[in-house]
């Protein structure tokens, strides 16, 4: 388990270089990823919105959200959440905090023990987010009739 640990580490660091991205001014707090996710949203077409990052399709809204609560300190894993809810309906939502789901495999990217690891995280999963906003908020589904909820019995 530690060698196999230790390739995808090897892997992702491999692509954090060949994509030149940087990890300065990440600290061991959880606030400062803001400047990544920010970064990273916007060139995705994210609108900053205090601690979330929105984007609107015609009936769909994605949300990136940051998570600070209880320990202030950044773990392994990225404080993030991701929403997807009906614009009718912002209280039925979508939360997906990991994407392996979605994904299989995408844990190795959400783990980030490294602050390299962790700029990484946040790229790869904002990127991951924009190619679900494609393939769901911009199809012609018609969201408004599939999300209406039978009344209770």
């Amino acid at each position: 388990m530690e060698n196999e640990r230790k390739h995808f580490e090897t892997l992702k660091q491999q692509e954090f270089e060949e994509l030149s991205i940087s990890s300065e001014g990440l600290t061991n707090q959880k606030r400062s990823i803001l400047p990544f996710v920010e970064k990273y949203s916007a060139a995705k077409g994210f609108a900053a919105r205090k601690r979330k990052f929105v984007k609107k399709s015609k009936d769909l809204i994605f949300e990136i959200k940051s998570d600070f609560g209880w320990n202030p300190l950044l773990g392994a894993g990225l404080p993030l959440n991701f929403h997807i809810f009906h614009k009718s309906d912002p209280g039925f939502a979508l939360v997906a905090t990991t994407f392996d789901v979605i994904v299989p495999g995408f844990c190795r990217y959400e783990y980030c023990p490294s602050p390299e690891g962790c700029v990484l995280a946040i790229f790869a999963s904002v990127v991951l987010f924009d190619v679900l906003f494609h393939a769901l908020g911009q199809s012609d589904v018609q969201w408004d009739a599939l999300s209406e909820r039978p009344a209770p019995s």
